[in-house]
């Protein structure tokens, strides 16, 4: 049974999620897409819409501030904010997992695994690492599709140099919602300030998994995490050499009881072609822990 959910942050945005269900099940995996990514268009998702539930976990995939470019979502007075992933702030992702969080909580379920695609991962384990115990004792494992070094990426990109000192001026001159004039990998237009706020330096919130840097600081709060791992790349992923990155990750996340990660041979960013064996393993690891 698939129908829509709605939940209202703190700061009273109002976001739409879409939850395939199987009567019974008190068991959710949560996911959280990546840049500009949406409800509808993965190539992974029919996959988990049919499959988790009739294997004890219902799936939630959901909007929140990182959805779509630019995008006006309703308020909880009757207006309308416009953000998307060209205005949000990665710390606001906190506010929005959170509500989706309680929401699930409400709705009756006891055990949620948080699942994330892309800049998706960064925001799970930071909202994992920062939420309180109360929440976090109901958050059984993470499921990391493709967790991308946000910052070291976009040093990658050839005008990275060119647009920081661009944000940095608009930033300074009052200009934070400019638009500006290149897109980071060709793709993504952002806000002078978004872009500060995700790839200013080493020390952003966004910098989670720092792949260019394995002996950043950072790696030390991927430590505090005490709950199942499981990770996912592909050898075509965006992630740079990414059964390195994977290995990385593991030695990393000593606090973690179980850690399992994943690299298919051949495989994209969007995992297309490989849905099937995405949620097949995805169960298979959970059935393991639980």
């Amino acid at each position: 049974m698939l129908r829509f959910v709605k939940t209202v942050t703190k700061d009273n945005l109002v976001f739409t999620g879409q939850l395939s269900k199987k009567e019974g099940n008190k068991n959710l995996i949560l996911h959280i897409h990546g840049m500009g990514g949406s409800l509808y268009y993965n190539s992974f998702y029919p996959f988990m819409h049919d499959f988790y539930p009739k294997h004890g976990y219902d799936f939630l995939v959901v909007e929140h501030r990182g959805t779509h470019s630019v995008v006006g979502f309703d308020t909880k007075e009757g207006g309308t904010k416009i953000i998307g992933n060209t205005y949000e702030l990665f710390e606001d992702s906190f506010l929005d997992i959170d509500a989706w969080m309680k929401k699930v909580l409400e709705l009756g379920y006891e055990n949620i695994v948080l699942e994330a695609h892309s800049l998706g991962p960064s925001k799970t384990v930071y909202y994992y690492l920062k939420t309180e115990e109360e929440i976090r004792k109901h958050i059984l494992a993470l499921v990391l599709l493709s967790p991308v070094d946000m910052l070291g990426t976009a040093k990658e990109d050839e005008n990275y140099s060119q647009l920081l000192e661009e944000a940095k001026k608009l930033v300074g001159e009052g200009k934070r919602e400019e638009l500006l004039s290149k897109d980071l990998w060709g793709e993504y237009k952002l806000s002078a300030r978004t872009f500060l706020n995700f790839f200013a330096d080493e020390k952003v919130a966004a910098n989670i998994f720092p792949y260019h840097n394995p002996q950043s600081p950072k790696w030390k709060e991927l430590a505090k995490i005490n709950i199942p791992v499981l990770a996912f790349s592909g050898t075509k992923d965006v992630i740079s050499h990414p059964r390195e990155a994977m290995e990385i990750l593991k030695r990393k996340l000593t606090g973690s009881p179980k850690i399992e990660t994943v690299v298919f041979e051949g495989v994209e960013h969007d995992y297309k072609g490989f849905g099937k064996q995405l949620v097949e393993k995805v169960i298979q690891f959970l059935n393991n822990i639980s």
